[in-house]
């Protein structure tokens, strides 16, 4: 839980508190790039939300791994590249 308090607080530049009144602790689920947490949003409201976090030095991986299909695949057929760079650029927005 520890890791998933420091990457809200890191990319929402406030307290978990502040955001939500409960984030559970076990994960919805895990894959290899991520995992997900059911939690309740602290608003008026009180919405239910899924927070999907990202494991640490994925996106460093995912980038290489694009960088060597992205090889592979113009080496295979030189005309492709440009649209290798806008699949590329989708998927990492």
């Amino acid at each position: 839980m520890k890791y998933v308090r420091s990457v809200i607080e890191k990319e929402l530049n406030r307290k978990v508190e502040d955001v939500f009144l409960r984030i559970d602790e076990k994960p919805l689920g895990a894959a290899s790039i991520g995992q997900a947490h059911r939690a309740i949003l602290n608003n008026a409201t009180k919405d239910e939300v899924c927070i999907k976090l990202q494991y640490p030095e994925m996106e460093k991986m995912f980038r290489a791994d694009l960088s060597a299909i992205r090889r592979f695949v113009t080496w295979l057929e030189p005309g492709i590249g440009e649209a290798m760079a806008e699949m590329e650029s989708q998927f990492l927005e």
